[in-house]
């Protein structure tokens, strides 16, 4: 069982009013009920989100406390209307975290590492209005890989491949994870001007983990997008 830790709300909702509240203070001569030009045109765009912290609750006493933290991504996406856009995104992020765990003689041990995550996703929007400022609601599926940053046996030799070539030498196998994603999300969306837009939406996501069941996080999302033909 997942469940939301008591990280305090109020510093995510100052966090996502601010961000929702700048639409409201448009450049002379913008109106938020003017029509919009999104039918049409691709999307590109920067991520950046805030995923809350969260326990994963094992049987007897084990189980992950999982830090909040921000992640990164980008994506592009195609709008069919002035109101249903498809989007691929990829998200990253890496949280700290505390893994309790039974040993050998059954005893509870702790241990404090990192998290990798990386997900790959396939979205459709729906834009309330066929204006510039407009709520809207997202559905998303994807794929998720994760790192647990757990040894899985003795470390061993190998080559690996980086973005600056290959690179050899001993490698710790760790326990990874490839699950299937899901979740939902609600914000508000403006666009500046032609070609600039803004979105802010918060949302839940779902995971089907081979070792934990189902998960779930709630996360914060903003996105910074460039609008084009």
């Amino acid at each position: 069982m997942n469940r939301l830790s008591k990280t305090p709300w109020i510093r995510v909702t100052i966090l996502a009013g601010s961000l929702l509240m700048l639409p409201l203070q448009p450049a002379a001569g913008d109106s938020l009920s003017a029509a919009s030009d999104r039918s049409g045109k691709w999307e590109l765009n920067l991520t950046s989100q805030y995923i809350y912290a969260s326990t994963i609750e094992g049987p007897r006493g084990t189980g992950a406390d999982i830090d909040e933290t921000v992640g990164w991504g980008f994506g592009m996406g195609y709008n069919f209307s002035e109101q249903l856009e498809f989007l691929f995104d990829m998200t990253w992020s890496n949280p700290g975290y505390t893994l309790t765990y039974r040993d050998e003689s059954d005893n509870l041990q702790t241990l404090g590492t990192s998290l990798y995550s990386s997900t790959a996703s396939f979205s459709l929007t729906w834009n309330f209005l066929p204006r510039r400022f407009t709520p809207f609601v997202t559905g998303t599926v994807g794929w998720q890989f994760l790192d647990t940053n757990i040894p899985s046996g003795p470390p061993v030799d190998g080559c690996w491949w980086t973005w600056w070539g290959y690179i050899c030498g001993p490698y710790q196998p760790t326990h990874t994870e490839n699950n299937f994603t899901w979740g939902a999300l609600a914000g508000l969306r403006f666009d500046l001007g032609q070609a600039l837009y803004l979105k802010g939406a918060i949302g839940r996501m779902y995971m089907d983990t081979d070792s934990s069941g189902t998960q779930d996080l709630t996360l914060l999302r903003i996105n910074l997008g460039w609008m084009f033909r």
